[in-house]
């Protein structure tokens, strides 16, 4: 099901045919990376997020644990940014929002698209009219490098289908996506955390900033987080609503790992180092195990989580316990799944 489509123009030359979906080859991510259609017209299919395109939610968690790299720079600009978007009389908000988030390539809501589009590197100006060595799309995550490189889709035309891309939880993902796993018990580090952690929960349960701020930097913490942090703390949404007004919330200590689980001397060399960092999180569900992060990046306290996450770094430089606490912004993360 198409919710809605939306067309954009893109320059053409006299000796080249117009790029749309009737002149369009079928193509893959995969077609693209490989530079297999170079400068060609192609219809690719993926999941459009933050300017880039992905072939699916497995290759975001994936890339995230550092792996392989697939993505590619997606470009949905409108011809003149300057230009208003054209509201016709039938259009509803719902489809309004859906457009306008088109246009900065969906960055809040991933969603599951089909994009035709002309194919290239990210220096290739001169396919939308711009200087040879204009940089396409660049941005952090977008799929190009800061130098140019990396593949791009400058899209003339993106269908976006109606259900939702949503984040991946430990039900349903394999082993080799999951970025997080718990402390081990006999770790020095777990009881270090967990005491920290009992700490900060007890500071913001009382709901009194003179007791949770010392924890989250004290005179090093912003103006500007203080409030953030205030506001999650009293958001009838946010997660720590429910978190903190529960008797016995679950509670999860996790470290983080990239290119695959820790192996044991990994876990030897943490437990001599004088620094560390985990992410502690706190559910108010009965099924908590099944619906914990994944992934950092989705341990971001956005309205509608079944958890509520803090980061703790924590440092015994000296053999002198230290230790601050960080609240994450919402909207870093994938949407929830419906339940």
């Amino acid at each position: 099901m198409i919710l809605g489509a939306a067309v954009l123009a893109s320059p053409t030359t006299a000796a080249e045919p117009e790029c749309t979906p009737a002149t369009a080859r079928a193509a893959t991510l995969d077609d693209i990376i490989a530079e297999r259609v170079h400068g060609q017209c192609v219809t690719v299919d993926g999941i459009a997020w933050r300017r880039s395109l992905y072939p699916d939610v497995a290759a975001i968690y994936a890339e995230r644990r550092g792996g392989p790299v697939k993505r590619i720079a997606l470009s949905t600009r409108r011809p003149d940014p300057k230009a208003p978007i054209e509201v016709s009389p039938d259009m509803t908000v719902g489809e309004f929002a859906l457009q306008s988030e088109q246009w900065t390539g969906f960055e809040a809501v991933p969603r599951r698209v089909t994009v035709t589009g002309k194919a290239g590197r990210c220096r290739g100006g001169a396919m939308r009219g711009g200087e040879p060595d204009q940089l396409i799309g660049y941005r952090s995550f977008s799929g190009c490098s800061s130098s140019g490189g990396g593949m791009s889709l400058v899209g003339v035309a993106t269908e976006v289908a109606a259900f939702p891309v949503t984040r991946l939880t430990p039900a349903d993902a394999t082993p080799d996506l999951i970025g997080l796993s718990p402390l081990a018990p006999e770790s020095v580090w777990t009881p270090r955390f967990a005491a920290a952690a009992d700490a900060v929960f007890a500071a913001l349960a009382s709901g009194k900033p003179e007791r949770w701020k010392p924890l989250f930097g004290g005179p090093w913490l912003a103006s500007a987080d203080h409030q953030r942090i205030a506001a999650l703390l009293n958001d009838k949404k946010a997660p720590f609503r429910a978190v903190l007004r529960s008797e016995r919330p679950s509670r999860a200590i996790f470290g983080w790992h990239f290119y695959g689980p820790p192996s044991a001397a990994d876990r030897l060399a943490s437990e001599t180092q004088e620094n560390a960092e985990a992410l502690v999180c706190w559910s108010d569900r009965a099924d908590a195990a099944r619906l914990w992060p994944i992934a950092a990046f989705d341990a971001d306290n956005a309205p509608g989580r079944p958890y509520a996450c803090v980061r703790i770094t924590y440092s015994m430089g000296n053999g002198k316990p230290s230790w601050r606490a960080y609240v994450e912004e919402p909207g870093s993360g994938l949407p929830e799944p419906k339940r």
